[in-house]
């Protein structure tokens, strides 16, 4: 009983260093059969009262083992049964996920479980989800995350806490938790494919661990256990300064953009912009499987080299842009297809810009003839356009235009160019024509042809502008 009360100790210890369980919570908890879950729940059970806890147990079935998961959910059944708690059963396919998905059989597992968990605290109310996961889990973990080449998070292994989810066991080995259903006469199943060394997490397990074990180091898991600690504890200094130093380099966000000040972006140590561009670009729908080492060093380079214009594809929407001082992560495309027929009077709203457009006649001289330092406001003359039908767009390749103050045409591309207008903005840029001629770079240049004369009798104004929010004053 010495043993059983340490592990009690030990377990109520854990999860009040590191905040897992507070009164009141509303924890779901994955219950497989095993031992890990069985001596888990047994644990909660026995603090339910001091914590005043509301437990449920929770079993999916992944239909991968036949008949085997049909007697894993009717054991966990009457485990339930027997603690007089309420049970969740559902039945997930993995392997048509797997097909479906394109994953590995354990990838595939595993999505649809975490699926399976989030789905329930949306559906129950409840507000934690307890896993399993032990120490010996924690080692296997780190060792496939070495194997596959990861960075420090993956050398951090299994959190001890993510979100909703809960790990109070990982400070416990195998053994321990063997030894704790024992003593307490708690019956568990095996789950066979844990035997199955086709799968690689099962010849660490078989294999490669008890040959370290055996040949260099007695104490295997207990070390790997402390690198993984190490390397959580970097990862979570990295992230805090990554949250800080990131927010000093950005220098506009919105849903579709993020531009960050390239001469503070490249003041940091490598790992702290690496750090800064997973976080922003994760911001971004940008999952990890695209982030692999040869991305982060193309990404590196491309702000390194300074090369105006060059870019990366990060994923197949997102790309990474230097465009003079910034560099800009953006998706891809950004801005949707503009043409809209445009008529006096109305109020025109751009998709995805927040822009609104409007066109209005004056017959005042003295306020078509006025000079306005707004950019986006024009004046032009009625006369020029009367009779012709104005289209607000994008503008294309090719377009050519007559620049206020000049005599020649000049193709927009050059104008942007010689304004150094930087490459993210070109491709928000609009155009107002008047059948096939162009009136007015948007925010930019009007037209020459089209400008207020002394002999101007009546004037039009175009308007541009942000869509003020409900909110301002």
């Amino acid at each position: 009983m010495k043993h059983v009360f340490h592990i009690i100790q030990e377990f109520q210890n854990y999860s009040a260093e590191h905040h897992l369980i507070q009164p009141e919570d509303r924890i779901l908890a994955a219950v497989s059969g095993g031992v890990d879950s069985v001596v888990l729940f047994d644990l909660l059970f026995k603090i339910k009262a001091e914590f005043n806890l509301s437990l449920k147990m929770i079993h999916l079935n992944h239909l991968i083992r036949g008949e085997e998961s049909n007697r894993d959910a009717a054991f966990v059944r009457e485990l339930a049964r027997k603690y007089e708690v309420e049970a969740i059963f559902e039945k997930r396919d993995a392997p048509d996920y797997r097909r479906r998905n394109k994953l590995s059989l354990e990838e595939a597992a595993r999505e649809i479980r975490y699926q399976f968990y989030e789905d329930l605290i949306q559906r129950t109310g409840f507000n934690k989800v307890a896993l399993g996961h032990q120490q010996n889990d924690q080692v296997e973990t780190i060792l496939e995350n070495f194997l596959r080449g990861t960075g420090i998070r993956g050398l951090g292994g299994i959190p001890v806490k993510r979100g909703p989810f809960i790990r109070p066991l990982l400070w416990a080995s195998r053994e321990d938790l063997v030894r704790y259903a024992q003593e307490e006469g708690l019956q568990f199943r095996e789950d066979s494919s844990n035997r199955d060394t086709a799968y690689r997490r099962n010849r660490i397990r078989h294999e490669l661990l008890p040959y370290l074990k055996e040949h260099f180091n007695p104490q295997i898991v207990n070390s790997i256990n402390r690198l993984g600690i190490i390397f959580a504890e970097t990862e979570t200094f990295l992230s805090q300064v990554t949250f800080e130093t990131a927010e000093a380099c950005i220098l506009e966000q919105n849903h579709s953009k993020i531009i960050l000040d390239i001469h503070r972006f490249s003041d940091y140590f490598n790992i702290v912009k690496k750090y800064i561009l997973r976080d922003l670009l994760k911001k971004m729908g940008v999952s990890d499987s695209y982030l692999t080492f040869e991305k982060y060093r193309a990404l590196l380079d491309l702000a390194q080299e300074r090369r105006n214009g060059r870019r990366v594809m990060v994923s197949p929407d997102v790309e990474v842009l230097l465009d003079h001082s910034g560099l800009v992560i953006r998706k891809y495309p950004d801005q949707p297809d503009v043409s809209i027929r445009i008529k006096f009077g109305l109020r025109y709203t751009l998709p995805g810009s927040g822009l609104v457009f409007r066109i209005q006649v004056s017959e005042n001289p003295s306020r078509f003839r006025q000079f306005s330092n707004d950019p986006n406001v024009e004046w032009i003359d009625f006369e020029r356009i009367k009779g012709r039908e104005l289209r607000l767009r994008n503008w294309c390749k090719g377009d050519r235009f007559v620049p206020l103050g000049m005599k020649d045409f000049k193709k927009i591309s050059d104008f942007l160019i010689d304004g150094k207008i930087p490459f993210h903005k070109r491709k928000e840029i609009l155009v107002l024509t008047a059948d096939e001629d162009i009136v007015w770079v948007c925010g930019y240049r009007l037209d020459d042809r089209f400008k207020v004369t002394e002999a101007a009798k009546k004037g039009v104004k175009l308007i541009l502008q942000k869509i003020r929010s409900r909110n301002a004053r």
